[in-house]
């Protein structure tokens, strides 16, 4: 086979076996808590335009990267996460209308946003290397805005709603690797209406331009408090 199955476990196991020579299921083969891949040993009937017709799974860092940009919008990040998506084939759901299982789609939306918008930014992933399944940091800089981060075209409810302008406040950030890393936090001082940056018992002055890099890793935002509802925004309600 031009092909093999690789099985890791979450210590860095490697197990290496062929395909089941029935029609079998590989995922009935392997705990739940196994990762399985597939390594093509040579390019025997390798179709690389499918592998990349494949890799284009809609993310906004690899969105970034196709169109040659040196770092992603945070309203990308928000498209990325609305795009609707089908489930794989370990992950049916079972209709109950139809009584079978089948590969469902599925789709996230916000219906409405809160007082608080903390936003999480995926700074690490899982990667497969030739022995065994690791996590890797992503460097990737992602571009937000410090004042008004409009999510209005992303929140579905929009009548007598509050507004969905939001001003950022605070930014937790991680800097190294997987092997060692350290936290610090940029934040507005409400008092001064100052930013000042904080990296252990040390705290320095610091500028809002300085607040958007790439060791960005969770954002803190505040709705704005008068800023237009979406109603009055669209000029009444429909």
């Amino acid at each position: 086979m031009p092909y093999r199955v690789v099985v890791s476990t979450g210590s860095g196991t490697k197990f290496v076996c062929e395909l089941p020579k029935d029609e079998t299921l590989v995922a009935e083969a392997v705990d739940p808590n196994q990762t399985v891949t597939l390594e093509w040993t040579s390019l025997e009937r390798y179709d690389r335009a499918e592998h990349e017709a494949r890799d284009l799974d809609g993310t906004a860092v690899k969105r970034a990267k196709l169109s040659g940009k040196d770092r992603i919008d945070i309203t990308d990040c928000f498209r990325a996460l609305a795009e609707r998506e089908q489930l794989g084939e370990t992950e049916q759901w079972y209709c109950s209308k139809c009584k079978q299982h089948s590969r469902a789609f599925k789709k996230l939306d916000l219906w409405s946003t809160p007082e608080i918008l903390i936003l999480h930014l995926k700074r690490f992933q899982y990667a497969q290397n030739m022995y065994f399944v690791h996590r890797q940091k992503l460097d990737d800089l992602v571009d937000f805005p410090v004042e008004d981060l409009d999510l209005t075209p992303n929140v579905l409810s929009r009548a007598n709603k509050p507004s969905a302008h939001y001003d950022l406040f605070a930014v937790s950030e991680h800097s190294g690797g997987m092997g060692g890393g350290h936290y610090t936090a940029t934040a507005l001082d409400d008092a001064t209406n100052k930013w000042f940056h904080y990296n252990d018992a040390s705290v320095s002055t610091a500028q809002p331009a300085s607040v958007v890099s790439k060791q960005a890793y969770v954002l803190f935002y505040r709705r704005r408090k008068d800023a237009p509802r979406p109603a009055e925004q669209n000029g009444g309600n429909n």
